[in-house]
């Protein structure tokens, strides 16, 4: 046999109601297919092939009614024959190949039997967990919120950047900075035009030549003074040094005549 071309997703043989009103067949086209050589054979009951014109690929649907409301948004053309209730076997053809066998047994009302090509199982869902699950997305999910364009984005943070400049001069209407409404109001027009940081509002600071030169002044200033205080603090220490150094040698020589004296008695 050749490559698969076609295969069975899913049926709906035991609708709610009857039968021959909610009856479908979810079939997969790796590739565009032809649709009128696309058969279906139940049971051995012969091959039926489908009535229709045109091209196929992807997902697409086969119904006996092809109004129903779950079909209406989806690809749906008619279903050459009427499915069985009871366990069954549905055989797949494409231009008189055989594509796929899809084994089905008894089922109740309402269940979606599902073909997992993967792992080459079958298992069953209510139409609601069908659809919810592998056409429509789940109800329960909650939707994602829009995406902004960049201006919506710009035009927001201007917005906040502004209320917040605002405050700003109004808790900090320091006297002599001659900060008034006007001058308030310039400033936050001037924001239209201005590049804002979206995560952080900043004040502008500035800062002086003077204060730019002072820590300078005071590290050449420092820097002599230590060393002048580590030299002196040297010199001190070595002149002690030194006079502990001449009283021992004056005890030395006192001892010494102390002790020629006491031999010449």
């Amino acid at each position: 046999m050749s490559e698969q071309k076609l295969n069975i997703k899913a049926i709906l043989p035991n609708p709610v109601g009857t039968d021959s009103q909610g009856e479908w067949i979810e079939l997969f086209a790796k590739e565009e297919v032809e649709l009128p050589k696309i058969g279906l054979e139940l049971n051995s009951g012969g091959i039926k092939q489908l009535e229709a014109v045109g091209k196929a690929d992807g997902r697409f649907y086969l119904s006996l009614n092809t109004e129903q409301e779950k079909l209406k948004e989806l690809t749906v053309f008619k279903q050459p024959l009427t499915l069985l209730n009871s366990a069954s076997q549905l055989k797949l053809y494409l231009d008189g190949e055989l594509q796929q066998t899809f084994l089905y047994e008894e089922t109740q009302d309402d269940l979606v039997t599902i073909y997992n090509e993967l792992q080459s199982s079958y298992k069953r869902l209510s139409t609601t967990e069908y659809w919810n699950t592998f056409v429509t997305p789940n109800p329960e999910t909650p939707s994602p919120p829009p995406v902004k364009s960049t201006q919506d984005v710009a035009d927001n943070t201007a917005s906040i950047a502004k209320q917040e400049f605002t405050q700003l001069m109004r808790l900090h209407n320091t006297p002599g900075l001659n900060i008034n409404e006007k001058s308030s109001e310039q400033a936050v027009n001037s924001l239209q035009t201005q590049p804002i940081d979206p995560l952080i509002f900043r004040t502008p600071t500035f800062v002086s030549t003077a204060e730019m030169i002072m820590p300078l002044s005071l590290l050449l200033v420092a820097v002599p003074l230590a060393l002048v205080v580590r030299l002196l603090v040297y010199e001190v220490s070595l002149a002690l040094h030194s006079h502990r150094a001449a009283q021992l040698l004056w005890q030395k020589i006192v001892y010494i005549y102390r002790l020629r004296f006491s031999a010449a008695l």
